[in-house]
């Protein structure tokens, strides 16, 4: 029983100080034997090893199955297409060179489209340099007029598709497959050793973003990308010249009328049309007390002050106006009454020393753009609305949108006239080296701080038209200013009558000019009455 004792814990528990022993497997486990615990009579037998093994055998074979499985479905594929090479996308991925011409190695090409047929001749020339010489090859159209298609144009497309090449050669399949019945393109090209190399582009072959392709010194058919040919696709209007309206040759106005290369000086400019019950005369200011001040005056139909739109009319006329095509090669009298330019919706004429310019533009065409010719047009140019944006503008929109704009050193004095208020300044203005202050100004006879008065007249030129309604009021002015000028003694005087519960009639010397805000005056009165209490403004 000691043995017993020293190999077994009676307890179940492990000896601290034996050595950890091999599993042990009772060869009379299931068997009741004078030794067994009899609670444990009732336990299951441990389960075997050999379960384990079995799992491990039985994922070998499925890995061995599953690898020869993979095996043939790679060697099945690779002996189809060798049996099949256009198979998978009908390609290979080789490369091929069906094209590769320069332009001066080609003395026609004639390429069809869905637009027609298209004769286009080249004509060569050295051109020698102190280093090198270069071939220069000039582009033209059989039939087309010399004036309007452009050589450039025509190299862009042809040096595009002179030189081809593919990835994918296909075969296996019929013309009609190819659609080299009826073509998308065709292109014949003529080389400067007589021989002739053919194109024939089918149609998009089986939903990819290519054309099948035959070349005439080739066997094969090709795919070449889309995008490659796509430039054959064109009609006549896509080998015009960039048209434009040309500029007026301010080179040879002078300073008088030029400044940094751009028109600023002219004596008219007029616009008529259908956005203009009568004509728009705008003229420069030869005021000189303002000219610095508001550069350009509109004469008629009524008496204003020129605005920021006046300088986009000289930068059109300094500049040109761009197009994008053509509508008309021609400026015959049926082609302007087709697009609208016998009756224009704007016609703008400049005078200038000794040059008229006149300008007619259509109203918006069914494509979006403006049909515009110039007095010297060949063609009616096709312009984008961007390139005009002043073709809508209404009298007022050429309005200058300040109530008044002048210099206070050109001012003498300044009387404001209010209900139950009347204020007059004097202003003395010194540029003088030696002078103490710049500017002495006296309210009612009082000097006052000037930098406050300076304050004010910043607030009052920056006086801005609420809209040029110009319809009478019989309301009486509530608030009057009279400005006198030190050059000549001249006067102006600006009144401001009531016209709505928001808005006053404004008069320069007794003409009615538009509305302007209440709240922008009623601040006027409130800051000039601070000014004369010898306060700031604020």
């Amino acid at each position: 029983m000691s043995d017993l004792n020293q190999n077994n814990n009676l307890n179940g528990v492990p000896d601290e100080n034996s050595a950890p022993e091999e599993a042990y497997v009772d060869e009379f486990a299931g068997f009741d034997t004078i030794f067994s615990d009899p609670a444990e009579h009732k336990k299951k037998a441990p389960k075997s090893n050999k379960n384990s093994v079995i799992k491990i055998v039985i994922s070998c074979l499925l890995v061995v199955v599953l690898g020869v499985t993979l095996w043939y479905v790679l060697t099945y594929i690779k002996t189809m297409e060798e049996k099949n090479p256009d198979s998978n996308n009908n390609s290979s991925t080789t490369s091929y060179e069906l094209l590769s011409l320069k332009e001066e190695e080609v003395n026609q090409v004639v390429i069809t489209n869905k637009n027609g047929t298209f004769t286009f001749n080249a004509t060569h020339s050295i051109k020698e340099s102190s280093s090198s010489s270069s071939t220069e090859t000039v582009w033209a159209m059989l039939g087309g007029e010399e004036k309007l298609i452009s050589s450039d144009k025509i190299s862009n497309i042809i040096s595009g598709v002179l030189k081809l090449s593919s990835t994918h050669e296909i075969s296996g399949h019929t013309d009609e497959t190819y659609g080299f019945a009826t073509p998308t393109y065709t292109m014949n090209i003529t080389k400067t050793d007589g021989s002739v190399v053919t194109v024939t582009v089918g149609k998009e072959f089986m939903g990819q973003s290519a054309y099948s392709t035959s070349v005439s010194s080739k066997e094969s058919v090709y795919l070449v990308e889309k995008t490659t040919l796509d430039n054959l696709d064109f009609g006549e209007e896509d080998l015009y010249k960039s048209f434009s309206i040309s500029a007026v040759d301010v080179a040879s106005l002078g300073e008088k009328y030029v400044t940094n290369g751009t028109l600023t000086s002219f004596e008219s400019i007029t616009i008529s049309g259908k956005n203009y019950s009568k004509a728009l005369v705008i003229n420069m200011n030869n005021n000189e007390l303002f000219s610095a001040y508001l550069p350009y005056v509109i004469s008629s139909p009524e008496s204003r002050m020129g605005g920021e739109a006046v300088t986009e009319l000289l930068t059109m006329f300094s500049s040109g106006i761009s197009s994008s095509g053509i509508y008309s090669t021609d400026v015959l009298s049926s082609s302007l009454k087709q697009y609208g330019l016998d009756n224009p919706y704007m016609t703008i004429v400049l005078k200038v020393a000794n040059v008229t310019r006149t300008i007619k533009i259509s109203a918006v065409q069914p494509d979006g753009n403006y049909a515009v010719v110039a007095d010297d047009s060949e063609v009616i140019c096709k312009v984008p609305a961007s390139n005009i944006t002043f073709v809508d503008y209404k009298a007022t929109d050429f309005y200058g949108n300040q109530v008044y704009m002048g210099s206070i050193t050109d001012l003498s004095n300044m009387t404001f006239v209010s209900e139950g208020m009347q204020h007059s300044f004097d202003i003395v203005y010194d540029d003088s080296d030696d002078a103490e202050e710049r500017f002495v100004i006296s309210c009612d006879g009082k000097k006052i701080t000037a930098s406050y008065f300076q304050n004010f007249y910043q607030e009052y030129v920056g006086l801005t038209v609420a809209d040029f309604d110009t319809s009478s009021t019989s309301n009486e002015a509530v608030f009057t200013v009279t400005m006198t000028y030190t050059a000549d003694g001249s006067k102006k005087t600006i009144s401001f009558y009531p016209s709505s519960a928001t808005k006053y009639l404004y008069k320069i010397d007794g003409e009615s000019m538009g509305r302007v805000g209440t709240s922008e005056v009623s601040r006027l009165i409130k800051f000039i009455e601070r000014v004369a209490e010898g306060k700031d403004i604020q």
